[in-house]
């Protein structure tokens, strides 16, 4: 019976049409997640998480970031010629998670690339990557540095994929941008907001790890003010056992 079933959707083009396209996509989204949760497991990032930011976390975080939004417009999944990819979700977690410094530069150097792979829809797409970096960084400053909630950094990224579609429509001619939308809208918001509650989730993993590690550090730290205080008192009976001594020898 099993074997009949998927022989019938083997067979089936609607199937194909509909459902491998976002078998594609979650492919693509988990090479992206992939790489992004090595780099959560690296010092610098360990360290922005932490809010142990420094010039040095903050060059890491821009080159990483940029280098996942470069690889995020060359592997895209193919809509009847039309590319749908996760470009935006990257730079949006880049604002999020870094602020302006890591954010901002990290969506100029997408956008550039973007714009150089050339197509009717390049500088829309470059310009949404640009704003979406712009955005993310904002945010950012405004939570105090917080990465925001799940539901809410999901909400947002929904939001934000509507924008960049509403650009193509207006820096695009109707004929082109019409059949751009059809073709992506579904499959790009799937990626994006799956992809954003997916990394909200390894954040708060690490998060959580690194708690639990900063506690058992400093427990460790009172035991060794405790034992330095004891060892402190120590010596200074042994220096009074001394001068008593001293002052009744035998």
């Amino acid at each position: 019976m099993v074997s009949i079933v998927v022989s019938y959707f083997n067979k089936s083009t609607e199937f194909d049409y509909i459902v491998m396209p976002l078998l594609d996509m979650f492919k693509v989204l988990s090479v992206m997640l992939i790489l992004t949760l090595i780099a959560t497991k690296t010092k610098a990032f360990k360290g922005v998480i932490s809010g142990k930011i420094s010039k040095k976390t903050i060059i890491y975080c821009f080159i990483i970031f940029s280098i996942l939004g470069i690889l995020s417009s060359i592997y895209y999944v193919n809509v009847d010629g039309t590319p749908s990819d996760v470009r935006n979700l990257i730079i949006m977690i880049s604002g999020l998670f870094g602020g302006p410094y890591v954010g901002i530069p990290s969506g100029i150097i997408a956008g550039l690339f973007k714009y150089s792979q050339g197509g009717a829809t390049a500088l829309p797409c470059a310009v949404a990557t640009v704003i979406c970096g712009i955005i993310g960084s904002l945010i950012h400053v405004w939570n105090n540095g917080k990465f925001p909630k799940t539901r809410h950094s999901a909400i947002l990224m929904f939001l934000f994929i509507g924008f960049d579609m509403l650009l193509i429509v207006v820096l695009t001619p109707p004929y082109i941008s019409i059949a751009y939308i059809r073709n992506i809208y579904i499959l790009t918001v799937f990626g994006s907001v799956i992809g954003m509650v997916l990394f909200s989730m390894i954040l708060n993993e690490t998060k959580t790890k690194n708690t639990t590690i900063n506690y058992e550090d400093l427990k460790l730290k009172e035991m060794e003010n405790t034992l330095d205080e004891y060892d402190e008192r120590i010596e200074n009976l042994e220096e009074e056992i001394r001068e008593l001594k001293n002052q009744n020898p035998k």
